[in-house]
């Protein structure tokens, strides 16, 4: 409901701008929500790949960044390598949660 955000780390402002905008400039890429199991090795998986730039644990499923010419089948086979299985994978919107984390670790 804000207008515009501010997005700190240890004290230095790292981004400043409406919602939608930091959504559309932070990210590098696309924003995946992947329910996979086992859920463990698959996050270690996509952490540990080229192929995604960022992935983590997000409450029953997992949240990963891919550059954008990284598509759906790519990553189906990547988790399907780690014996991943009932994949479903879809592309959503970021939200400010994957801004900040992108642009905390980009300047950290």
């Amino acid at each position: 409901y804000c207008h515009r955000v501010g997005i700190m780390r240890a004290g230095k402002r790292l981004a400043l701008d409406t919602p939608h905008v930091l959504k559309q400039s932070a990210l590098k890429g696309v924003v995946w929500d992947i329910h996979a199991e086992p859920l463990l090795p698959v996050l270690a998986a996509l952490q540990e790949s080229d192929l995604v730039l960022q992935a983590r644990l997000a409450g029953d499923h997992l949240s990963a960044i891919t550059p954008k010419e990284v598509g759906e089948t790519a990553l189906q086979d990547l988790i399907k390598s780690v014996g991943g299985a009932k994949v479903q994978i879809e592309a959503v919107e970021a939200s400010l949660e994957d801004v900040f984390l992108s642009l905390a670790l980009e300047h950290s």
